[in-house]
């Protein structure tokens, strides 16, 4: 796997094919709401009209991120085999693959979970006086050496497993277990490919940092003679076009990455490529 022509290529598509940055826009911004009540008495209906405003925002969010997973999958793979990238089938592929890609989002958060519970479960032995607590924190440092290889995996099968349930029509656990064996011998591609996410990641926190501070400069200034309120909108209406604009070619960016090496790993084997993985 040639990661530097991958990572050329991937910028390519994000500046050649802008439309796409709405799908990293998701992509990359995948939201959940949860909330806490302790207190007695009745809400107010203003605070249960917010609360169900932030349950079906917080809900449309999580289904436009999955569905935007697959679409923009299916649209860089269009741009690979230099078909005209459309939204509209894209997202068509989106729905049909929603369960899927879902499914893998699903069970590998589940694993995820269950991993640093098993790390961090020493620890909270000890902080209960189950155990004492210098043996509970020895085990989970030592815990927590053997989990970072194993976590890593479990994030490479991640992003392996949403290419196959979307370019090869797999379901959640046939393509989790098609990963498993695709990321044999490749590890090391695997891990440049997360070191490019990584530094594209740490490129849109710089591009952030250099529109807030402006925001925030603006935000004191216009506080120190109109208020709070006026002061924080003005830094929202400043900030936000911006922020959305560099979240959505982050997402758009780090998705094509890992879209491209997959692609070039297998050259779009279609229907039957599997046996190639056996």
């Amino acid at each position: 796997m040639d990661t530097l022509h991958i990572a050329k290529t991937a910028l390519r598509t994000l500046f050649d094919h802008k439309r796409l940055w709405l799908f990293g826009f998701f992509v990359a911004a995948g939201t959940g709401a949860s909330y806490n009540y302790s207190g007695d008495g009745d809400w107010p209906v203003w605070a249960i009209a917010l609360l169900i405003a932030v349950l079906v925002l917080g809900f449309a969010g999580a289904f436009l991120h999955v569905l935007s997973e697959s679409a923009l999958i299916k649209a860089v793979k269009d741009t690979w085999a230099g078909s005209d990238v459309q939204l509209a089938p894209s997202m068509r592929l989106g729905l049909r693959r929603f369960l899927p890609v879902l499914g893998i989002k699903v069970l590998v958060a589940l694993a995820n979970l269950l991993s640093l519970a098993v790390v961090a479960a020493p620890a909270v032995l000890g902080a209960l006086s189950v155990v004492p607590l210098w043996l509970g924190i020895s085990l989970t440092t030592l815990l927590a050496i053997p989990s970072v290889p194993w976590m890593l995996t479990i994030h490479f099968v991640y992003e392996w497993a949403l290419r196959f349930a979307v370019l090869e029509n797999l379901g959640a656990t046939g393509s989790l277990r098609a990963a498993s064996r695709f990321l044999r011998g490749r590890i090391a591609p695997s891990l440049r490919l997360l070191l490019v996410t990584a530094l594209a990641n740490l490129t849109s926190m710089v591009l952030l940092l250099a529109v807030i501070l402006p925001a925030a400069a603006l935000g004191i200034g216009i506080y120190s003679f109109a208020g709070l309120l006026p002061a924080a909108i003005s830094a929202g209406v400043f900030v936000l076009p911006f922020a959305a604009l560099i979240v959505g070619a982050t997402g758009t960016y780090r998705s094509s990455l890992w879209t491209l090496g997959f692609l070039e790993e297998h050259g779009g084997f279609g229907d039957g490529g599997l046996e190639r993985l056996a």
